[in-house]
């Protein structure tokens, strides 16, 4: 592959077997070679300490380098000093998903020092709450986007600490991701396999009671007025009233991304977001089109659900509902009451998912079928609901005509 590498190359994706020879023959073997390179995303299980020489000596050829992604237990010292080096890096983070056993402990070696990483907007790293806290306010810029991955983290104290820092250092911020969960356990990740649990210090500080994700968490948060994508991810469900949807739409009027805590660790059937409250997120956030919620089981959707235009969602393309069960366990009543919420000519997808960050998700295999269903349903229901008010349009239009 290498000999016919185009030294126009802008984006490059490699995708590394387990190789302790191959990972480092490649990137040594592109060095110099890829000096327009501009996107550059890798995936691998390779060791940290197989590719750590060879992957900062190629990137360091790479001086044009804007966006890079990496394996999370490649955040290494070395390799994070050889990215930070270059002069047009806008954004720099890690794939999120596991490593093998014999990693774990590796990949938290992030910092960010004078004269390294001097154009950086956009940050996505691995590392324990309080470094996380420490990198930002060591920081001499502020970010546009932060996702911080700090799985099992149960401190409610540290995290509300970090996002309090996150927002009075950077108040620009359009993007933001925490996570404070481990995806692995009991879950099929999209583009992973072999799922491991990471078996880290349990000997941590619990939550306060109760282990639940509420506003007051994350509401310094509210003060970055710029925000379109917000994704928390907590052991416990997410509970907010109408109030906090309020204060969340305005001050975010340009939301488009809002993913809540909906794959919680600790699932309980008659906590979560009642499902009849999504006519007020579509209210709170008419701009949006990816919600991700987890649905408090024993709420039942009512029965009528509500036709008028601004309770419905406009823009909406993808609800993922998490690990939820169905409301009431009535499929037929939830994908009638879904579909009197969605726009006329739209066509959300519904899945049993959870979008970590862009791009990456995972799925709840055990109900994917069942939430399957209810698309169709909703689907179906939209079909009727567009030819009926069509039909209702055309009797008005003659109507007129005849007058």
């Amino acid at each position: 592959m290498i000999p016919f590498t185009s030294q126009r190359l802008g984006d490059l994706e490699l995708e590394i077997q387990p190789d302790p020879m191959e990972a480092p023959d490649i990137f040594l073997g592109l060095a110099h070679r890829t000096p327009t390179l501009k996107r550059l995303s890798i995936k691998s299980k390779e060791s940290p300490h197989d590719i750590s020489y060879s992957l900062s000596r190629w990137i360091e050829t790479c001086s044009g380098l804007e966006k890079a992604h990496i394996p999370r237990r490649w955040q290494t010292l070395d390799v994070v000093t050889a990215f930070g080096s270059l002069p047009n890096l806008l954004e720099f983070g890690i794939h999120w998903n596991q490593s093998p056993a014999e990693h774990i402990g590796f990949g938290q070696d992030m910092e960010i020092v004078q004269g390294y990483f001097q154009n950086l907007q956009r940050l996505s790293w691995y590392s324990n709450i309080k470094d996380a806290t420490d990198l930002l306010q060591q920081a001499s810029r502020g970010f546009k986007g932060l996702a911080l991955d700090c799985p099992k983290e149960r401190r409610r104290a540290g995290v509300v600490a970090f996002i309090a820092t996150a927002a009075q250092c950077c108040p620009d911020l359009d993007s933001f991701s925490l996570n404070l969960t481990n995806f692995v356990d009991g879950m099929e990740p999209y583009e992973v396999t072999n799922s491991i649990d990471f078996n880290l210090d349990e000997d941590i500080e619990p939550y306060e009671d109760p282990e639940l994700l509420d506003l007051e968490i994350f509401r310094p948060l509210l003060a970055c007025r710029g925000l379109r994508e917000l994704r928390i991810h907590s052991p416990g469900p997410c509970i907010l009233s109408t109030s906090d949807l309020e204060e969340m739409g305005a001050a975010w009027p340009n939301m488009e991304e809002l993913v809540l805590s909906p794959r919680p660790k600790d699932m309980v059937e008659d906590q979560g977001t009642p499902i009849s409250m999504l006519p007020r997120v579509a209210t709170a956030f008419p701009r949006i089109h990816l919600l991700g919620l987890y649905f408090d089981q024993s709420d039942p959707p009512d029965s009528a659900g509500d036709l008028l235009p601004e309770v419905q969602f406009r823009c909406l393309r993808e609800l993922h509902v998490g690990s939820s069960r169905i409301p009431s366990g009535d499929p037929a009543a939830v994908g009638l009451y879904l579909a009197s919420l969605f726009t006329v000519g739209t066509r959300p997808s519904i899945r049993a998912k959870t979008s970590i960050v862009r791009g990456q998700w995972y799925h709840d295999t055990a109900l994917f079928e069942e939430w399957e269903a209810v698309e169709r349903l909703v689907h179906r229901a939209m079909r009727v609901k567009e030819a009926v008010l069509c039909r209702l349009s055309d009797r008005r239009c003659l109507c007129m005509k005849l007058m």
